[in-house]
């Protein structure tokens, strides 16, 4: 066991991290140069292996300002969370967490590359539901 944040993390659990950092990084090696899209947390540990990585056009998403799409004024509601998207636009979760800010912020890098309009990407965060 690795502690971590007062944690005890299992080796196969650190075995999962890595695989997936690898596989990302695989992934990432292995698309055209010239197709497509890297969508980016610019608040993850592994960001600049990652970008370094990637040699066409990439997106950053993330709570540092420098990040393409980053959120700010993050309020805690009791039906979930709000937060606007680069101070231009609110969007509402009906789940809490930071986490749930992360994905959603991905979702908005990732329909931004097929010019999905801010009101569909408020209406369709807005109705979200877990599985």
């Amino acid at each position: 066991m690795f502690p971590i944040l007062g944690a005890s993390l299992s080796v196969s659990l650190l075995e999962t991290i890595i695989l997936h950092t690898y596989t990302v990084i695989t992934m990432i090696s292995s698309l055209e140069k010239d197709s497509g899209t890297c969508i980016l947390n610019a608040n993850d540990e592994h960001y600049q292996i990652l970008r370094r990585r990637c040699t066409r056009k990439t997106l950053t998403f993330g709570l540092k300002k420098e990040a393409d799409f980053h959120a700010d004024s993050i309020v805690l509601l009791s039906s979930g969370l709000s937060f606007r998207v680069n101070g231009k636009f609110e969007v509402k979760l009906p789940v809490a967490g930071e986490h749930n800010v992360y994905n959603a912020l991905a979702s908005i890098a990732t329909s931004s590359c097929f010019n999905i309009g801010e009101e569909y990407i408020r209406r369709g965060l807005k109705t979200f539901q877990l599985p």
